[in-house]
């Protein structure tokens, strides 16, 4: 009978031994799973800035090309319209004037 308790408390202590070691071995688990899920968001930060940074550039360039399309149309409208102005200026100066007077 004293056999079998000493047996009995010799299985406890080696199982808390054991129990004791998982739970070491849970906790480092842990402790590397939180650093690799905080590696993998770096990481996945890291490369989405890097893709924002390379998609802001591409769209700054295609805004920036809209601009100058912009621009030059401007241009060639204004030049038309200088144009018709300088052509016709004193056309319309005397017909306002006729208008405006009535003659």
């Amino acid at each position: 009978m004293k056999d079998m308790i000493e047996r009995i408390m010799e299985m406890d202590k080696t199982a808390q031994e054991v129990t004791k070691i998982v739970q070491k071995e849970k906790l480092t688990l842990e402790q590397e799973i939180k650093a690799l899920k905080n590696n993998i968001r770096s990481e996945y930060l890291m490369r989405a800035r890097t893709r924002i940074e390379s998609n802001r550039v591409q769209e700054q360039k295609i805004a920036d090309e809209k601009i100058d399309d912009i621009n030059e149309f401007g241009k060639k409208v204004l030049a038309r319209l200088e144009k018709q102005y300088m052509k016709n200026k004193d056309i319309w100066v005397n017909a306002i004037v006729t208008h405006v007077i009535g003659e």
